[in-house]
């Protein structure tokens, strides 16, 4: 149904009626209410009113307002919830892109001389690491983190995928390969 500025609508799913001030994108109009407010509306839930049905209800109005208090609350209501839910979602993901952690597992970074180890005692070492460093990043809720572990044999790597397989809230993936190449995993935490 087409609705022009000026018309004047009733109201579907509440008592009242109203003239349509202007449109807000396609599926919305602002229609002001007899109390002079302006009221957003989905245009789905209005109804034209004919030009006789006008000059009828003018004759009879007992001078009592015509909406409905706890349906304007509710529109209002749900528009701040939308409000809400967009500026969170906007912040969430400017957070997400901005904040990503980077944990790199090789082991000259881990302890000073590593020479007089073994290969079963360097992933032991960087295995440990790694729970530590996953653990506080979900304690601080940091919501990505990358775990570069090198490609060696890929001894690491299994391991610390078989770990993450034990998280229900975690997602992960090989990480960016322009960035990391074949050596690292990518956590997102949910």
């Amino acid at each position: 149904m087409n609705f022009k500025v000026g018309e004047h609508v009733r109201f579907l799913n509440e008592t009242g009626e109203g003239i349509i001030k202007s449109f807000k994108g396609k599926n919305m109009a602002l229609v002001e209410i007899e109390s002079g407010f302006e009221i957003p509306f989905f245009l789905n839930q209005l109804v034209k009113i004919s030009a006789d049905e006008i000059k009828k209800g003018e004759r009879n109005r007992s001078g009592s307002p015509s909406y409905s208090i706890a349906g304007v609350k509710r529109v209002i209501l749900e528009k701040a919830e939308a409000e809400a839910k967009n500026k969170k979602a906007s912040q969430k993901h400017k957070r997400k892109g901005e904040h990503i952690v980077e944990v790199d597992l090789h082991i000259e970074n881990l302890v000073g001389g590593h020479s007089h180890l073994s290969n079963g005692q360097i992933v032991v070492i960087q295995l440990n690491v790694f729970e530590k460093k996953l653990e506080a990043a979900i304690r601080n809720k940091v919501d990505r983190i990358v775990f570069i572990h090198g490609v060696g044999n890929g001894v690491l790597k299994a391991e610390i995928r078989k770990v993450l397989n034990n998280y229900e809230t975690l997602v992960f993936f090989d990480a960016s390969y322009t960035k990391y190449g074949y050596g690292a995993t990518e956590v997102i935490i949910k």
